[in-house]
């Protein structure tokens, strides 16, 4: 197949967009719901120690997270910053390179960047929409704690 036969087109390009950044904006707002809307129904997500899989577990990973850290707080204690996806397609299958940095406060209450992050997603088109498949979720960098 040719670079043209394997094209995205500009609205499927803006829709995955979109469902990368809005990942990244319902976890710093702590929606579970929204965050978990994210994924296909029977989504994966793998990150560094664990994996979970279906709305279900993805649901009780994110409520954990919300409750034994600094999600959903006001004022935001930590954010993310999800960068432009670098979307392919190989015959069926569509994919999403992004790059994301933490930010969060130090002791002496400066901002610091402790982690940069990649997420290497699979995306499904599903009831008219595309989600998060599959997502793995590499720490590239991570600074001192």
């Amino acid at each position: 197949m040719t670079v043209e036969e394997n094209a995205i087109g500009e609205s499927d390009q803006v829709a995955i967009t979109q469902v990368i950044a809005k990942y990244g904006a319902t976890l710093d707002a702590g929606d579970v719901e929204g965050w978990v809307d994210t994924f296909a129904p029977d989504g994966v997500l793998h990150y560094p120690g664990g994996m979970v899989t279906g709305h279900f577990e993805l649901r009780e990973f994110f409520i954990n997270m919300v409750q034994n850290g600094s999600l959903g707080k006001t004022p935001r204690l930590i954010m993310h910053l999800v960068g432009i996806p670098y979307i392919t397609r190989e015959d069926d299958v569509v994919s999403a390179r992004t790059y994301g940095a933490m930010f969060n406060y130090s002791q002496d209450g400066a901002i610091r960047v402790p982690r940069i992050t990649r997420y290497e997603d699979t995306l499904a088109f599903h009831d008219g929409r595309w989600l998060i498949a599959e997502r793995f979720l590499h720490v590239d960098l991570e600074g001192a704690q």
